[in-house]
């Protein structure tokens, strides 16, 4: 009989939604093509989970209109043990384009005050400390009492 394949959950996360890293202020008023990187980094030089993924629920300031997305980046820590990925900060400045890992659009339509909600594809994990970086490419962001973004980490199972 074959084996069968299964994802399984990050051995120390579960299967639960972690915060990302980002303080809630981060994504008040954050302009259309603005970044905002990680407060905290993320680590996976213990677990060595194989998979991620983010999902955020972020309040907009204006009604989004078409081709509006958000883009995910992951910022690794370098060998001077104290610069993330290119050195970008939350700004105007997006990171380099060699950091980058997903777009997630967004619906068109949302009011201005209601929140934009969706998850980036699954993405392989670095195996060290990094931080997440998203860049807004819709309209202008608010509400910061309302922002989330969280992730989930997961692995696959060669013996189910």
């Amino acid at each position: 009989m074959a084996a069968r394949t299964l994802w399984t959950p990050s051995p120390a996360l579960g299967a639960v939604w972690t915060d990302a890293g980002f303080t809630l202020s981060q994504f008040n008023s954050l302009a259309a093509g603005s970044c905002v990187v990680g407060a905290t980094a993320l680590a996976n030089q213990t677990d060595l989970d194989i998979w991620w993924t983010f999902s955020f629920s972020l309040v907009v300031g204006a009604t989004t209109v078409a081709g509006g997305y958000l883009s995910l980046y992951a910022l690794p820590l370098n060998q001077d043990a104290s610069t993330y990925g290119d050195g970008t900060t939350t700004g105007t400045v997006a990171p380099g384009s060699s950091y980058w890992l997903a777009n997630a659009t967004v619906l068109t339509g949302v009011a201005s005050g209601s929140a934009i909600v969706g998850s980036f594809a699954p993405q392989v994990v670095p195996p060290f400390a990094f931080k997440p970086a998203i860049v807004n490419n819709t309209v202008a962001l608010n509400s910061a009492a309302a922002a989330a973004v969280k992730y989930q980490n997961f692995d696959v199972n060669l013996n189910g």
